[in-house]
């Protein structure tokens, strides 16, 4: 198992602010991390996540992507900031992020094709 990075939890937490008790909409999550951490999170840098997520059981990838009961249940109180604090640290993760992009199995398919990914942002960049 793949150890988490913060860039994850930035992913996570983006996720939980918008998915409420369902699956996360990815051009919702791409605006809630972009308004957290003021960047577009990279494709490379999404499924990194989602993959690691996965691994450590805090997504599930049935019918959709969606945060699981375990990630629902981490702390999450303060601001936006505070709370990507408090989730690190409940994860034990250190800051920092590996700046090289993710590696899939050959046998592994991303969560989210490179196609989606685009449709999305698009749709998050223009919105009015």
């Amino acid at each position: 198992m793949e150890q988490l990075l913060s860039s994850d939890i930035w992913v996570l937490y983006a996720m939980l602010l918008v998915a409420g008790d369902g699956r996360a909409e990815l051009a919702n999550v791409i605006a809630a991390a972009d308004m957290v951490n003021h960047a577009i999170v990279t494709w490379d840098e999404l499924n990194g996540a989602l993959m690691r997520l996965r691994q450590h059981r805090l997504v599930s990838d049935v019918d959709g992507v969606v945060p699981t009961e375990l990630a629902r249940n981490l702390p999450q109180s303060g601001g936006h900031l505070k709370r990507v604090e408090r989730l690190c640290k409940a994860l034990k993760v250190k800051g920092g992020s590996s700046g090289a992009p993710y590696r899939f199995p050959q046998d592994v398919e991303p969560l989210v094709s490179e196609a989606d990914y685009r449709r999305a942002v698009d749709s998050y960049l223009t919105r009015t």
